[in-house]
């Protein structure tokens, strides 16, 4: 059995003060063949991983090439996105999965369950401040 394990990233909410918030590393194939790594919230409440729209650039795909959509969240609100399936990888894991790219900046960059959680049995360790993904 495969696990890959990723420590909880130290932060700051002016909310509740010092907060560990669970993280993990995917990398993501370029439109040049070459991966690159992006360490992103590991939110099991998200349905798709989110991205800001420079990392569709700087993995070298145009924006409005992936397929138009929406997501919302806690607020309610709309964000424009564009979904590309691009060639995944956690650990030594490789996988299709849909990365959504939003139109703007501002957006917090997520780890959603769609394709990933598929691939993995997912265990946050809010004790030990971990999270593991183990392969079934």
């Amino acid at each position: 059995m495969k696990e890959y394990t990723f420590p909880y990233r130290r932060e700051y909410s002016s909310l509740i003060g010092e907060i560990h918030r669970p993280v993990a590393t995917i990398y993501l194939q370029a439109k040049n063949k070459k991966w690159r790594g992006f360490t992103l919230y590991a939110d099991s409440g998200a349905d798709i991983t989110l991205l800001p729209k420079s990392a569709c650039k700087g993995l070298g795909y145009k924006l409005k090439t992936g397929k138009p959509g929406y997501v919302g969240g806690i607020t309610r609100g709309k964000i424009k996105v564009y979904v590309h399936e691009l060639n995944t990888k956690l650990g030594e894991e490789t996988f299709k999965a849909k990365i959504a790219f939003a139109q703007k900046e501002d957006v917090p960059p997520l780890l959603g369950r769609t394709d990933v959680f598929d691939h993995f049995k997912v265990c946050y360790n809010n004790k030990q401040k971990e999270t593991t993904f183990i392969l079934p």
